[in-house]
């Protein structure tokens, strides 16, 4: 990408008015500085900033100092939304996780932090798949079984939900990208219809937090569900509820329906104030799709993080939820960030969006196929007493020495497979 317009008038002997000059960028004028250079006047533009993605459109008019009729000229061009990775790093996120590589029950951070995400449930946890929820990005997502419980644990950490201090957060940004494959149901019973909800992301518990969820609007087969947004504080400045007694009233809550097998990009923006009259906005495949302006801060909440599922208790926008393992998602997740400090406004949303649309060729991490036998993958990692590293694994190994593949077979390996501290750092996974 650029940030920078330029247009040359080649005039010869003929001579421009400099006073004369304006330059245009998608039809508003801008504040370009004109300089002459020979027999040429080039007016330039820094936007500051890289221009959006799409098509633009820059005019120059001028005239000449012996010639008082207008003159003009100009050219087009288009921004290409880019590989979706560049632009969530661009924007220096707190947390970012692509989901598209994985070793062991890990998969890795690719900015921010450097926090992990710990893949939980049977199975060894969510599984690499190259169906791409973001196909902007080149590397795959991870697929979330809910009849395995499968689920990704975040540890806590101060520049996401326990700061030191804790001053409150203002302005924070939450991105991902999902696609859902069973959809939940509804009941008349609403315990049954809260333990049908399936959680795609949530941090805190009962006194502070946030859940973005699917709540079933369907009693069998359902084609349709509503994605909900939700932020609590019922403490300090108390907000979404009542501290006595506990209770989140779904003042803040936002949703918005949504299909199976559909992929849906969501930004979740903070832009909060100690007098709760900050507001909370939902954003759905870059569009906004609901506004809350009662928001206040939102203060240190450290009952864990999870993706596709719940690790502490949580809540909805009917009321608190205690700790369950029946509230996982059914899908994949793919390209998860957070931006602390950040308030994304309408535009990065929409830009975001585009580079994660924009189908770039898959080049990441292959997922491991099953075993031939269909028997279990699976990879433990311990230690021995003298320090060197304990492969326990059923399958077949693979290695490699990136994260990132490509990954080959360990000819001749057998369980439990020693390797030597010493040995250059190597990653592993089964498969077949």
């Amino acid at each position: 990408m650029s940030s920078t317009a330029e247009v040359t008038i080649d005039h010869g002997s003929l001579d421009v008015s400099t006073d004369s000059v304006t330059m245009t960028i998608d039809g508003e004028e801008v504040a370009a500085t004109v300089r002459k250079s020979g027999n040429s006047t080039i007016v330039t533009f820094n936007n500051g900033a890289d221009f959006p993605p799409g098509a633009h459109v820059v005019s120059v008019s001028w005239e000449e100092t012996t010639d008082p009729t207008p003159r003009s000229s100009g050219f087009a061009f288009f921004v290409s939304p880019g590989i979706v990775q560049d632009i969530v790093i661009n924007d220096t996120p707190a947390i970012y996780l692509t989901l598209g590589n994985s070793v062991g029950n890990t998969t890795f951070a690719s900015a921010g932090t450097g926090i992990d995400g710990r893949l939980d449930g049977d199975g060894g946890g969510p599984s690499l798949v190259k169906d791409r929820a973001a196909v902007g990005a080149p590397n795959g997502a991870l697929f979330f079984d809910r009849s395995k419980n499968q689920s990704i644990f975040l540890a806590d950490h101060e520049a996401t939900n326990n700061t030191g201090g804790n001053p409150g957060t203002t302005n924070r940004s939450y991105e991902l990208w999902f696609q859902s494959r069973n959809l939940p149901t509804s009941s008349d019973d609403l315990a049954v219809q809260r333990s049908n909800r399936q959680i795609i992301f949530e941090e805190g518990g009962t006194t502070r937090g946030i859940s973005i969820y699917l709540d079933g609007t369907q009693t069998e087969n359902p084609t349709e569900a509503n994605l909900h947004f939700l932020a609590w504080n019922l403490a300090e400045t108390v907000w979404g509820g009542t501290a006595t007694p506990l209770h989140t009233d779904g003042s803040t809550d936002i949703s918005t329906p949504i299909q199976p097998g559909v992929p849906y990009h969501i930004v979740y923006v903070f832009d909060t104030n100690p007098d709760v009259t900050g507001s909370l906005t939902a954003y759905v495949n870059g569009e906004m799709v609901g506004q809350v302006n009662n928001a206040g801060l939102l203060f240190n909440h450290t009952d864990d993080t999870g993706l596709g599922g719940s690790y502490s208790e949580t809540a909805f926008h009917d009321g608190i939820q205690g700790a369950s393992e029946s509230l996982h998602f059914d899908g994949s997740i793919d390209e998860f960030a957070v931006y602390d400090g950040v308030s994304f406004d309408s535009a990065k949303v929409k830009a975001h969006y585009d580079s994660g649309s924009n189908e770039v060729p898959f080049e990441g991490q292959e997922p491991p196929e099953p075993p031939a036998d269909g028997g279990p993958a699976s990879i433990a990692i311990s230690t021995d007493t003298d320090g060197n590293i304990v492969l326990t694994f059923e399958g077949a190994l693979w290695s490699a020495e990136q994260v990132e593949g490509p990954f080959e077979t360990v000819d001749g390996a057998s369980s439990p497979m020693t390797v030597a501290a010493e040995q250059a750092r190597r990653f592993y996974q089964t498969g077949n």
